[in-house]
């Protein structure tokens, strides 16, 4: 779980690839969008394999209210839901 506005763009180059950062900086609020790919990226983490947590090494994949996310051969998919300013996440090893 995450408060929405803590994933602040100064934090995104440690957080996200360019094509990330990219799509977050053509949003008129990119606050709540940060926060739940962030969220989305440490649920695989603890889903996971790796006992590393390397941001960049996870590409997440946003629909409504789901998300897929792959690192080299693990595939995750997931939940979210944001209430409150809060942004609550699961994830899965497929």
């Amino acid at each position: 779980m995450e408060r929405i506005g803590g994933v602040t763009q100064d934090l995104w180059p440690r957080l996200f690839g360019t094509g990330e950062r990219d799509a977050l900086a053509r949003q008129a609020d990119a606050s709540g969008l940060a926060t739940i790919l962030f969220s989305a990226k440490e649920a695989c983490h603890k889903a996971g394999r790796e006992r590393v947590l390397r941001f960049h090494d996870l590409h997440v994949t946003l629909g409504e209210n789901r998300f897929t996310a792959q690192r080299g051969s693990e595939a995750f998919e997931g939940r979210y839901t944001v209430n409150d300013g809060l942004v609550v996440t699961v994830a899965w090893r497929r």
